[in-house]
């Protein structure tokens, strides 16, 4: 696990698995008027609440065949929507086993070494900087 970005050479870095920083994070939990959808392995699956994890980064996802996931602890949340420029909003239906003061990292699926240590740990409702 890194503490510094050592996959990040700057903003428009052309290296394929360069991570933004996270500049921001705010945590709520969510109950949806209308059930989202996702798909679990063959199945779509009704969610009628969640955590939602806004993050702001200093710059851009890169564009790939893979997308960032975040961690809070041990726990990656791969689903994520964009917001606006830098803003992304990852989405926690599975959200009964975060513990809150655990610390969030941003990294990719399937590669635990390239996950890179915010100075944000995870808390419902309040700014969660440390």
């Amino acid at each position: 696990m890194r503490k510094n970005n050592d996959l990040r050479t700057g903003p428009g870095s052309q290296s394929p698995w360069r991570l933004p920083a996270v500049l921001n994070v705010v945590s709520k939990h969510i109950r949806y008027r209308e059930p989202q959808h996702r798909l679990i392995g063959l199945k779509i699956v009704e969610a009628t609440e969640a955590v939602e994890i806004v993050i702001d980064t200093d710059d851009e996802f890169p564009v790939g065949a893979l997308s960032p996931v975040l961690y809070v602890g041990e726990i990656s949340i791969p689903h994520y929507k964009w917001v606006s420029e830098n803003r992304y909003r990852f989405i926690a239906f599975d959200f009964q086993n975060l513990r809150e003061g655990v610390p969030i990292f941003l990294g990719w699926p399937g590669r635990p070494e390239t996950r890179v240590e915010t100075r944000f740990r995870y808390r419902l409702g309040a700014p969660s900087i440390d």
